[in-house]
């Protein structure tokens, strides 16, 4: 069955103090924030600030090519340019779905001389292939989040169009219906 968990920015930014306060009171004490694009970004600043970790860069991995769709493997589309040798890294994204993002981001930065790399998400799946190292919520839901509101909704649109159930009908109806409400309260 279909779930969400459509989140505002007051989650975000209670999730990302929460996953600073795990991530300190273990004694990590991260060189750098290295940013899974898209959706790792703006956790990865917030982590920045909360840590008060100065260097923090962006990785791109491409994984998801719709809600709930994916390609087979993860694809660099941003490289880092960085000497991150013998230096802590903490990866930072929004979600370790699968978490296949997750291992190829530290395959990649494994690649280029970082020492211990930890990694950190806002949300675990169940089914996700790394558990990440630090994390907030352990969640089966299909998460929507702020930044992405207008990209969901116009996927969920499309979804409406093909042959759905009555009852995946409802949810997605009533999650569209939320993320639109959210917006023009100005979420």
């Amino acid at each position: 069955m279909l779930k969400f968990l459509v989140l505002r920015w007051m989650d975000i930014i209670a999730l990302s103090r929460k996953l600073a306060g795990i991530i300190s009171k273990s004694g990590f004490r991260p060189d750098c924030i290295i940013g899974l694009i898209r959706g790792g970004l703006i956790p990865a600043r917030l982590l920045s600030d909360y840590l008060d970790v100065g260097r923090m860069f962006a990785v791109g991995i491409s994984f998801y090519t719709d809600v709930g769709e994916r390609s087979e493997k993860p694809l660099v589309t941003q490289d880092i340019d960085v000497d991150l040798r013998g230096k802590s890294v903490l990866i930072v994204d929004d979600v370790a779905d699968t978490g296949m993002s997750l291992i190829a981001s530290r395959d990649l930065v494994i690649s280029k001389g970082a020492g211990r790399v930890m990694l950190a998400t806002l949300h675990k799946k169940p089914w996700s292939k790394v558990v990440p190292d630090f994390y907030v919520v352990d969640t089966d839901a299909w998460i929507v989040y702020p930044w992405e509101y207008r990209e969901t909704t116009r996927s969920l649109t499309r979804k409406l169009e093909g042959d759905i159930s009555p009852e995946e009908r409802k949810i997605i109806e009533g999650v569209i219906e939320e993320i639109r409400r959210l917006i023009e309260e100005g979420f």
